[in-house]
């Protein structure tokens, strides 16, 4: 069965791996990508029926990936990870929403000289931008968005955030405070152990603190962390309903449960 995020990630491996670099020429079908084979041969690789032997350039995916059940939206609103971005000449995996993972010149130089990526900037992910004409959907990708949003984060809620995050899914926050009980009222599946600590709670207290937030990477869900999560997903995410006040209250729950169903976790 063909998986988006099988695709976005094998896309990412050949990113972080110098040994890859940039060529519009033969090379693009072997070591070398340019954006178009580095999206079409990470599709086939994660199982889409896309053209194998060669990859359609920017101008033929189009017919391509509609074919096979990818749907257009114009612009960048709603763009998340595993969608595919397009504008004329250039496209992308979206990594985020605000990243994405492309193969890009090297000094406008259109075929390597050199095999691999000589300034570690040939393929990779970067910051997004505001100058795309719009992104390819999968049709089977809103069936990830599986969750209740229900403002309870009860074993659903923890297991998809979990897998999101790539620790251990359980359905539980375990080793939490109990002095911080008090403001995590809605959250229901947890336990609570004075020396234990949640690698759930590392993870998005480490993804915050290299966004820029003051979090202390301790495992623990306490005040600071839930505020600097409420600001993230103001920031990042662009939701509003939730106060930034440092309680998993109602609507910040909500938002929780907005933000994994568009996999903005990841």
């Amino acid at each position: 069965m063909p998986s988006v995020e099988k695709a976005v990630q094998w896309a990412e491996a050949i990113a972080a791996d110098d040994s890859h670099g940039y060529s519009q020429g033969s090379a693009r079908m072997g070591s070398e990508f340019d954006c178009s084979s580095l999206v079409g041969r990470s599709l086939v690789a994660a199982g889409f029926d896309y053209p194998a032997d060669w990859s359609p350039s920017t101008k033929q995916m189009k017919a391509h990936l509609e074919r096979i059940g990818w749907k257009w939206h114009a612009g960048i609103d709603g763009v998340r990870r595993g969608d595919i971005l397009w504008r004329n000449g250039h496209t992308a995996w979206a990594a985020s929403s605000t990243t994405v993972c492309e193969a890009v010149p090297r000094n406008g130089k259109l075929t390597g000289d050199t095999p691999g990526d000589q300034n570690g900037q040939e393929i990779r992910v970067a910051k997004m931008g505001a100058n795309w004409t719009g992104y390819w959907r999968y049709k089977d990708s809103d069936a990830a968005s599986r969750l209740k949003v229900d403002s309870w984060i009860g074993p659903d809620s923890v297991t998809e955030w979990q897998e999101q995050r790539g620790t251990v899914a359980d359905g539980v926050i375990s080793g939490q405070h109990r002095p911080n009980e008090g403001v995590l009222p809605h959250l229901t599946s947890v336990t609570w152990e004075g020396d234990g600590e949640s690698a759930l709670v590392k993870s998005v207290q480490r993804m915050l603190r290299d966004a820029g937030y003051d979090v202390k990477v301790d495992g623990h869900l306490g005040p600071k962390t839930i505020t600097a999560l409420q600001q993230w997903m103001r920031d990042v995410c662009g939701y509003r309903k939730h106060a930034i006040n440092g309680v998993l209250d109602e609507n910040t729950a909500y938002n929780i449960q907005n933000a994994l169903n568009a996999g903005k976790f990841r």
